[in-house]
């Protein structure tokens, strides 16, 4: 079997000035090994990362360590203008700053294995402001202290999402106009129902005065038309009995034949 070894050599004098070598050796087969599975775990990481669809990015402090060309091309860089530099606070807006340095204190004192989700917005290459969501996890790399998190650029959908907002808050107030209005076409046909109940009551209790006083004009008229009667009857009696009572006082003068028929025509006959 192959194995590896890994060698010291020492000089040395000897008392006669003849230089000699001491060599030291120790197998390093199992350290190779796990140098070459770390480094295919590596490279099977960058493969991954390098094609997958999200921002990913390894940060020593604030500085990249490693971006791939998602979360590149999402701030307007190139991979090589981020890898090895400090520019955390040129990706992220100068409003949104303070949390980021809070996030890093937090992560700080988190150590390893602590997680957060992120939401923040981020700064493009050319100025342009983006939103970003996604997680971060504390972890080791190389050996040292290192933050690994995924981003995507969510400022197409946050744009969706405020103009819904904005079309559902034009919903809801043209909701509630439609609904205000209502309320008052209601409040007004109530009140009109409860107007024409009362027109309806009065002209009903109107309609019952108007029948009784029908009723009364009847009886009124009927009265009238016997007191009519009466009146005549009482007329005609008294102009008869004054009419004939000057009969009587003419009969009783100096009257020619002539005149006498005429009175006893009368008497005989009186209207």
């Amino acid at each position: 079997n192959t194995v590896w070894m890994s060698w010291n050599i020492y000089p040395f004098k000897d008392a006669g000035g003849v230089l000699t070598y001491q060599s030291v050796g120790r197998v390093i087969t199992e350290h190779k090994v796990a140098e070459e599975a770390l480094r295919e775990s590596e490279q099977r990481f960058r493969d991954l990362a390098d094609k997958a669809p999200v921002g990913i990015y390894i940060l020593e402090g604030t500085t990249a360590v490693y971006v791939n060309q998602c979360f590149a091309e999402m701030h307007g860089y190139t991979t090589e203008e981020l890898i090895g530099k400090d520019r955390l606070r040129e990706l992220t807006h100068p409003d949104d700053w303070m949390k980021a340095e809070e996030r890093i204190r937090r992560r700080k004192s988190g150590g390893p294995g602590y997680r957060e989700r992120l939401s923040f917005r981020g700064i493009t290459k050319s100025g342009n402001t983006i939103c970003v969501e996604g997680h971060s996890a504390v972890t080791t790399y190389k050996g040292r202290p290192a933050t690994i998190g995924i981003g995507i650029d969510v400022t197409e959908q946050k744009k969706i999402e405020e103009e819904l907002e904005h079309y559902r808050n034009q919903l809801e107030r043209l909701v509630r106009e439609k609904t205000a209005q209502l309320n008052d076409a209601n409040e007004e046909l109530r009140q009109d129902i409860v107007r024409r109940k009362q027109i309806e009551s009065e002209l009903e209790v109107k309609s019952t005065n108007l029948q009784e006083a029908n009723v009364a004009l009847k009886v009124l008229l009927r009265q009238g038309e016997d007191y009519k009667e009466e009146l005549e009857e009482k007329v005609y009696s008294n102009v008869k009995e004054l009419v004939m009572r000057h009969i009587h006082l003419l009969r009783n003068t100096h009257l020619d034949s002539d005149q006498k028929v005429l009175i006893d025509i009368i008497e005989t006959n009186p209207v």
